[in-house]
């Protein structure tokens, strides 16, 4: 099981909610500053993941692929 810390950083007012979920997963997590910190991964925690942030402007989507082996 390691650890990941992921970083999303964004500029913007009002200040923007970040949310990243795996996307076969129905579990988000919140984050205020845009650091998430995903402790002990295993091999089940492999697939799609995305960041949403948004306010009440618009929003941004980022998707990315983790694999742990």
């Amino acid at each position: 099981g390691q650890n990941i810390t992921i970083c999303c950083h964004s500029v913007s007012f009002p200040p923007p909610a970040v949310v990243l979920s795996k996307l076969d997963s129905e579990k988000n997590v919140y984050s205020v500053d845009g650091v998430f910190l995903l402790i002990n991964l295993t091999p089940n925690d492999t697939g799609l993941y995305q960041v949403n942030v948004t306010n009440d402007l618009g929003y941004e989507t980022e998707t990315f692929t983790i694999n742990v082996i």
